[in-house]
């Protein structure tokens, strides 16, 4: 199985933070990371902690979601932690490893209150301008191919059309509507079965389409790569 940080950790709800819109939501993080890095003091890591984890009691964030989202993200902290150490001693290790955990749970709580595809509406929105540089923020779409642990009911079509639905939740709209999309397997499970990330383009954009899995294809190649029993 792959880690569960590839398919989100975004859970349905009608909590405060749930309605807040997405925008708010994304401004607040930045501020919030902005100020704890500025800050950098011990007195105030545990309240930049605190204010975290009640962001996540406030968003009704389950705990295992926040244990199973932390795990990697800790291990980077305790590096990051041991490293402070070693320059300037204990008491700035302890600072830095509360920040980065308050930080890395105020971004899971906005993960698990928004969609992605509302946080990634709300970012094409703010690039937008940038279409005046010959930056276009519409031009290609980016998702994961598949959704990981669904499972077929073949003895039951209503089942079996709601398990294909979670499998491909997200190819099923460029199968509809014909637009180009490819799928690239640019991750691999710790069983050695690729997991794919799926492109996708505007109308008869193929020419660009196939441009970019073709870079990505130079920089991550996996041509000599095969799944088990394969």
């Amino acid at each position: 199985m792959s880690s569960p940080l590839l398919v989100g950790v975004h859970q349905p709800g009608d909590s405060w933070l749930h309605r807040c819109p997405t925008g708010v939501k994304l401004l607040g993080l930045a501020a919030f990371s902005l100020t704890v890095v500025l800050t950098r003091s011990a007195a105030a890591a545990p309240v930049f902690l605190g204010l975290a984890l009640l962001a996540a009691a406030v968003g009704g964030v389950r705990l295992a979601t926040l244990a199973r989202a932390t795990r990697a993200i800790l291990v980077l902290a305790v590096m990051a932690a041991g490293f402070q150490w070693w320059i300037d001693g204990p008491a700035k290790a302890v600072e830095t490893l509360v920040d980065l955990v308050a930080l890395a749970l105020a971004a899971i709580t906005v993960s698990a209150t928004t969609p992605v595809n509302a946080m990634l509406d709300t970012l094409v929105r703010a690039a937008r301008p940038l279409r005046v540089v010959g930056v276009d923020p519409e031009r290609v779409a980016l998702t994961i191919s598949l959704a990981i642990g669904a499972l077929r009911d073949d003895e039951h079509p209503e089942r079996d059309f709601e398990a294909q639905k979670a499998f491909t939740p997200w190819t099923s709209a460029w199968n509809v509507t014909g637009m180009p999309a490819v799928s690239l397997p640019l991750h691999w499970t710790p069983d050695g079965l690729p997991v794919g990330v799926m492109l996708a383009a505007r109308p008869a954009d193929d020419a660009l389409l196939l441009s970019l899995a073709a870079q990505v294809e130079a920089a991550a190649p996996w041509h000599d790569r095969r799944p088990p029993g394969w």
